[in-house]
């Protein structure tokens, strides 16, 4: 017993210490990843309007000036820079922002070209913007005897019941303003998605030039006929210069309130739909899939990914069903994000599967159809993913329902909520889920050994001549020394970096071959020759 406790105090010290050691170091080593990227705050504009161009830096270390391109076509001024720190669960990044004001001079599409730095020694690049600029408004909409004033507007008048109407808010003002207050109407008969941040900037109108606050939201309308936009109102202080010919200048401030005018949207009813019809509505829509692992070997599993992307009510779409009768499919919950570019909000929607074959041999997944309707060409599409195989070594048992036990005298019923366990609700998407799921079997290999140290310390207070019976010293004995523990967090391990890395066998090649981080795989590789060692050592 003395000899199993020492090889288990070596054990502890040699593969609890790695992973506390990988612990440790995640934040710093796994997620941190240089980046270079630009933005602006729109990509539509009036000639003569200014843009903002971002150029973010995230964990650059060393970084050089960045290197804008000259053009005829705009013209740009340095606004400075800014800096932002972040930790979230326990990842650190820091990202540097260059401020730049661009103006464009002249009409049409015009593009911003590739910017650069030098970030640690090595060189990035941006990716090219487009910029589309069109005439100034004309002059029907300002009222040059105004100092500011309010408009709002919507992009389209008669669109379909939920079809993306973008709604935008703009308050004009040539003279100087503080604290404002705006009050949306309740939209009633819409949903409403805002669109990215309030927008300042400066447009010059015949002769005039504006300071501009703008606001745009995606509303979609839920009902067809005539629906209306109630006003949106406006409060604001306006700063005024007391001109009393004194040698000290005065202020004073002063409240106005301003109201837009409301607009009325002629909704129409979508024509009759298809069988299958998905209820996105959306001008651009676009599916893409993805299929990681075709040749499943026994005890695998493949990951399905279909991803949506478009402008319209994609994130409305809650799930598709996927209907293959030789495979068994366990999904996670959707993941969506949005994303403003200009004025038009677009959506991202990632889907994701686990699939389990039910037979031996080739597989068929059949093209997957999302069917939508496209309000520009009045018509109803589909939008398909492409087909797929799949070639399995050996079959998941199929559940027979009519009987609640399967041969083996095992409970079905428990038998999917096991396997469920394994897929449901776990993100297989990144590294990074791999690198917390890690953590988590570390605490939980660390906390086993604490509790075998604990009863290795006080081995030798046990009293074994109090026990009744010599039987029950043999069982408390046999129980001390049992590798039940150790066995089965080794297994569970093996199970872990099975479905995650797909590694069957676990040595030192397939280790480095599948895990990205090289700090992990080789702390992996160290618990598994320590634990070989015990396992086969004859010591124990």
């Amino acid at each position: 017993m003395n000899i199993y406790f020492k090889n288990l105090k070596v054990f502890g010290f040699k593969i609890i210490l790695p992973l506390f050691f990988i612990i440790i170091l995640m934040p710093s080593s796994a997620f941190s990843e240089v980046s270079l990227s630009a933005s602006v705050d729109r990509t539509k504009i009036a000639l003569g309007d200014e843009i903002s161009l971002s150029l973010i830096v995230e964990d650059g270390g060393s970084v050089s000036d960045p290197e804008l391109p000259q053009s005829q076509d705009f013209t740009s001024y340095f606004k400075g820079t800014s800096s932002q720190t972040q930790i979230i669960n326990g990842n650190m990044t820091n990202s540097y922002t260059y401020n730049y004001s661009v103006i464009f001079n002249k009409i049409g599409q015009i593009t911003i070209p590739v910017i650069s730095m030098m970030l640690n020694g090595k060189k990035y690049m941006t990716e090219p913007i487009n910029i589309e600029v069109t005439e100034t408004p004309s002059s029907a909409e300002v009222d040059k005897s105004k100092s500011l004033f309010v408009l709002a507007q919507v992009n389209k008048k008669n669109p379909y019941v939920n079809e993306q109407v973008i709604y935008t808010f703009k308050f004009y003002t040539k003279v100087q303003t503080d604290l404002f207050q705006k009050t949306f109407p309740d939209f009633k008969g819409f949903w409403v998605d805002d669109i990215g941040k309030d927008n300042i900037y400066f447009q010059v109108i015949n002769g005039q030039r504006y300071r501009i606050l703008e606001v745009n939201k995606a509303i979609y309308p839920t009902k067809s006929g005539i629906i209306e936009i109630k006003p949106t109102n406006f409060l604001v202080e306006v700063i005024y210069e007391d001109n009393n010919m004194s040698i000290f200048s005065s202020t004073r401030k002063d409240v106005q309130k301003f109201a837009t005018a409301s607009i009325k949207l002629n909704v129409k009813e979508l024509p009759p739909a298809p069988s299958g019809f998905s209820g996105i509505i959306s001008n651009n829509l676009t599916v893409k899939s993805n299929l990681i692992g075709n040749n499943i070997k026994a005890g695998e599993a493949a990951n399905l990914e279909i991803n949506l992307n478009g402008t319209g009510n994609i994130n409305d779409f809650k799930k598709i069903n996927l209907d293959i009768p030789d495979l068994k499919i366990y999904d996670d919950k959707p993941i969506e994000k949005s994303d403003t570019t200009g004025n038009k909000l677009s959506w991202n929607k990632n889907f994701k599967y686990s699939l389990i074959p039910l037979k031996k041999g080739e597989i068929k997944i059949k093209p997957i159809e999302i069917i939508y309707f496209n309000p520009t060409k009045k018509q109803y599409q589909t939008a398909k993913t492409q087909g797929y195989k799949i070639f399995s070594e050996s079959a998941e048992k199929r559940i027979d329902t009519n009987n609640s036990k399967n041969d083996n005298n095992v409970d079905s019923k428990k038998e999917i909520i096991d396997i469920q366990s394994i897929f449901k609700n776990n993100d297989l998407s990144d590294q990074k889920t791999s690198k917390n799921l890690l953590m988590f079997l570390g605490i939980l290999f660390g906390l086993s050994l604490i509790i075998l140290g604990y009863m290795y310390f006080l081995k030798d207070k046990i009293n074994f001549s109090k026990i009744s019976t010599k039987s029950n010293n043999k069982n408390l004995v046999k129980k001390i020394n049992s590798e039940s523990s150790l066995e089965n967090m080794y297994a569970l391990l093996k199970d872990y970096l099975n479905y995650k890395f797909s590694i069957t066998n676990l040595n030192e090649e397939n280790i480095k071959n599948k895990v990205n981080d090289n700090l992990i795989a080789d702390q992996l590789i160290k618990i598994v020759k320590e634990y070989n060692y015990i396992k086969f050592s004859g010591n124990n």
